[in-house]
């Protein structure tokens, strides 16, 4: 049993999926003499199990409780009206899955909604579950294709581990577009005019979609250049010829909206974020994605000449900048330009002799391993681990937390896991989950749940639901932010597990991020931090009164930067990433920057340094950005403490997935790249070696090693049934990454990551 649902609530062994909050509906059809529609109950927790017979599954709903409740008399369900569930023990509820449900996905009132047909009800009467807010579209898509999963295994008797979504389509829902005709006319009318009316549908969708395309094509004209176009072929992992000699195409048909058009062919693709562009000049090759269709693809442009492929990458470069800035590209800013340019590029590294030797003692310690045996080895999840240590029958863990013992209903579950910290002086990682914090400790063996924070309230009481946190005073110590009050924050006492003080600053600096002073100051028990708004940057000390911010280290800034993310390294110097993508370096705190580095377009989500700053680590949504601040030739100095000219910046450098396997990722969960916060492995000795992140279901893991030499292929991939929420390495190593899902707390050994394929990216079927 996963024991982050022990401590949140319990799941069954046969469980593939589950969405944990929503509100249940019965919506009835106009026709129907019993009203329109009806709350059945406010708080359902929806999940899809295993029959005891093959190939069959079942849709479950169970009223979600809080701790202590219990289902009362009058919230029992009487009557006939609801024949199609099935009553067990009052609590649960459950749907055998066929596809004369038809299962659909809607979004309404900033909500995700999952309808199916009522068999038993009147014709046109609908189940809706109303996904909780807090619920991440990936995951209401994952549920979908787990239906679609079952059906087909209903349908065909077939196990759908290898099953394509192109044969998953019979059973999305197509959506009406006329009102339904009277219930008095036959069948086959309807029948008739639903098709009648379905072909007048898409013959409209056609119409508009090629009068859309026809004003784009109609538009300016930037720029034209020929090359081959070559498809990814998932099958052969080739690029297949599509047209060869085709003209390339840069239009605009308004003020900042480009798109990429290859002339007499169907592609057509708006320049932005999600085309994920790739140069390769060693083959004059540009590699780009296409997520804007129901089936994601991968494309190749092979240009006759360097030089072609150069003048249409700095082209390319400036309309994807406009493009996300909304803004024109100025004549003055072509320093940043080339700036953007050489992100896309291969390092040029300049490695010293003990560089090398730390490259030779890598390469002997290579992580990827694609035997099945050492991949069920690596990993050491919490789920697998309660074999030996938290069964639910465990007499200890239950005498350690009674509440759980005198609770075997599912626990309250208003909220899915929110931040994770990895503590680094007493080997505990903390997970925040509504208003509760779960304390996991790290053993020789693996993750152990350690105990539960539970119901945390601010001094006055408030409920808080932490989503920032910072260790604080030796890891005896948290700080925390609730995001619906961003001006304060609470430190909570670990030990006594409660918070015992609370800092309102001022009014006007709502905190976007916090962190410590220099990289490891926890461990010193250094009382002050720093922190930033969108607009300024500050030290607190708690010590003081009134907003605890430190006067001579306090520095607004005229012109708002949209500061997001900070952090320091190990003396002290600080990097801060702003909302338009920039970067500024700080050797303290109160001054203006050192060194600004321009803004690639994305917004900076998180930052990370290595101890000694030669390496930043900036967060975007679909990329990281790994710059090297190494001052190279005669001058010396560094970044951090120095100015230096505009045309001498350091060197960044683009961490992207390959626009094939983002391909592949869009197909099987149905979204796009989305990162959580990056992070370098670190340590009070140790040396930035290896980088982690996710994206959705998937943990991805760079190899700073390969990223220096220009390697092609710098990283692997493990994927998970949910979100990936935040992860982070062990203390002290590279080797282990602890991460937290939507609903599961888990360490694993790098050595279960794999090379990114088709096999290893799309999941099997459960």
């Amino acid at each position: 049993m996963n024991i982050i649902k022990k401590f949140f609530g319990s799941s069954p062994r046969d469980e593939l999926i589950m969405i944990p909050l929503g509100k249940l509906f019965l919506v009835r059809s106009i026709q129907s003499p019993k009203g329109e529609s009806e709350c059945l109950y406010n708080d359902v927790v929806a999940s899809i199990r295993r029959t005891s017979l093959l190939h069959n599954y079942q849709l479950v709903l169970n009223k979600a409780y809080e701790e202590g409740n219990d289902l009362s008399d009058d919230e029992e369900l009487t009557g006939n009206d609801y024949s199609e569930l099935e009553d067990v023990n009052n609590e649960e509820w459950s749907f055998l899955i066929d596809q004369n449900l038809q299962f659909d996905k809607l979004y309404e009132d900033n909500s995700w909604q999952i309808t199916w047909n009522d068999l038993n009800g009147d014709p046109g009467d609908k189940f809706h579950f109303i996904c909780d807010e807090s619920v991440d579209e990936t995951l209401v898509d994952q549920f979908m294709q787990t239906l679609y999963k079952c059906q087909y295994e209903r349908k065909y008797k077939k196990d759908s581990s290898t099953v394509s979504l192109d044969s998953l389509k019979e059973f999305i829902v197509k959506h009406e577009t006329a009102f339904e005709s009277d219930d008095a006319k036959g069948a086959s009318e309807n029948q008739e005019k639903d098709e009648d009316d379905e072909e007048e549908f898409h013959d409209v969708i056609d119409d508009d979609e090629e009068f859309f395309n026809s004003q784009i094509l109609k538009g300016n004209e930037l720029y034209t250049v020929t090359g081959d176009l070559r498809l990814y072929d998932p099958n052969d992992s080739v690029f297949k010829l599509k047209a060869a000699d085709a003209i390339v195409r840069i239009v605009s048909p308004k003020a900042f909206t480009y798109y990429l058009n290859v002339k007499n062919t169907d592609l057509l693709i708006k320049i932005d974020s999600d085309l994920n562009p790739v140069f390769n000049f060693e083959h004059t090759s540009f590699i780009f994605s296409d997520l804007s269709s129901s089936k994601p693809a991968s494309w190749l442009i092979k240009f006759r000449s360097y030089d072609d492929l150069s003048q249409f990458q700095s082209q390319l470069m400036k309309y994807l900048w406009e493009t996300l800035n909304q803004s024109e590209w100025l004549p003055k800013q072509n320093a940043d330009k080339d700036y953007m340019i050489e992100a896309f590029q291969a390092m040029d590294i300049d490695s010293s002799e003990e560089d090398e030797k730390d490259e030779e003692r890598d390469e002997s310690e290579e992580y990827e391993s694609e035997d099945e045996s050492d991949t069920d080895r690596a990993g050491t999840s919490i789920r697998r681990r309660e074999v030996k240590g938290f069964s639910d029958d465990d007499q200890d863990y239950n005498d350690y937390d009674p509440s759980l013992k005198k609770q075997p209903k599912r626990a309250n579950l208003h909220n899915i896991n929110k931040e994770l910290k990895v503590g680094i002086k007493n080997d505990r990682s903390y997970v925040s989950r509504g208003d509760k914090l779960g304390v996991f400790k790290t053993t020789d063996d693996g993750l152990q749940f350690y105990t539960a924070i539970e119901n945390l309230k601010t001094i006055k009481g408030k409920e808080l639901a932490p989503q920032k946190m910072m260790l604080h005073e030796g890891d005896k110590a948290m700080i925390i932010q609730d995001p619906t009050q961003q001006d304060t924050l609470y430190k909570m006492d670990l030990e006594y597990g409660k918070v015992v003080e609370e800092w309102r600053g001022r009014e006007d600096l709502d905190l976007e991020d916090f962190g410590p002073t220099t990289k490891y100051a926890t461990i010193s028990g250094e009382p002050t931090f720093l922190g930033v708004s969108e607009e300024s940057m500050f030290k607190l000390d708690p010590r003081l009164s009134g907003d605890k911010l430190v006067k001579s280290e306090f520095n607004v800034y005229r012109k708002n930067p949209k500061f997001t993310a900070l952090a320091t390294t190990e003396n002290g110097y600080v990097a801060v990433g702003s909302a338009t993508g920039e970067i500024r370096l700080y050797n303290r705190v109160g001054i203006n920057a050192k060194t600004q580095l321009p803004g690639l377009g994305e917004p900076i989500i998180g930052i990370d340094l290595s101890n000694d700053g030669r390496w930043i680590l900036a967060t975007c949504k679909t990329y990281l950005l790994l710059v090297d601040t190494k001052v190279k030739g005669d001058n010396s100095g560094s970044y951090y403490t120095k100015s230096y000219g505009k045309d001498n910046k350091p060197h960044p450098k683009i961490l992207q997935l390959a626009p094939e396997h983002v391909a592949f990722i869009k197909m099987q969960t149905g979204a796009g790249l989305s990162f959580t916060k990056a992070h370098f492995n670190n340590g009070l000795d140790s040396k930035a070696q290896t980088i982690v992140s996710s994206t959705g279901p998937y943990l991805v893991s760079w190899s700073l090693r390969k990223l220096q030499k220009g390697d092609s292929h710098p990283y692997l991939i493990k994927k998970y049934d949910s979100k990936v929420i935040a992860d982070n390495f062990k203390f002290g190593t590279d080797k282990d990454i602890i991460l937290a899902t939507t609903d599961d707390v888990t360490m694993v050994n790098k050595k279960s990551f794999k090379k990114p394929t088709k096999d290893s990216i799309v999941s099997t079927a459960f």
